[in-house]
């Protein structure tokens, strides 16, 4: 997973079972499939391993939900901020436009 190679890893992490450490291997298996972009599974997986294991003994999986929130937040920013600029572009294009068309401009 270091390597970037996530489809890979989650396939690892899918195959191998729970054993000693079910914490570490939900962590790392629900953050393969969010590097992945699979964000929905991986909320399920850990919600349904929260439901089984509801202590979450060193928070790994709430750090996986942070980067998951987290992410969430910039994406609806981006957006946000892609949507002013959209505005204020066709704010400055009306502007133009009427500028060009004006009659004060064949004076100059």
């Amino acid at each position: 997973m270091c390597r970037g190679t996530y489809d890979v890893a989650f396939q690892i992490f899918n195959s191998t079972p729970l054993g000693k450490n079910p914490s570490l291997l939900a962590f790392y298996t629900s953050t393969a499939l969010f590097r992945l972009g699979r964000n929905e599974e991986a909320s399920a997986l850990i919600e349904q391993f929260l439901k089984n294991y509801p202590k979450d003994e060193g928070g790994l999986l709430s750090s996986v939900k942070a980067m998951m929130l987290a992410k969430a937040g910039k994406d609806a920013k981006r957006k946000e901020r892609s949507s002013a600029l959209s505005r204020s572009a066709a704010a400055t294009l009306t502007f133009i436009t009427r500028l060009i068309a004006s009659p004060l401009l064949t004076l100059l």
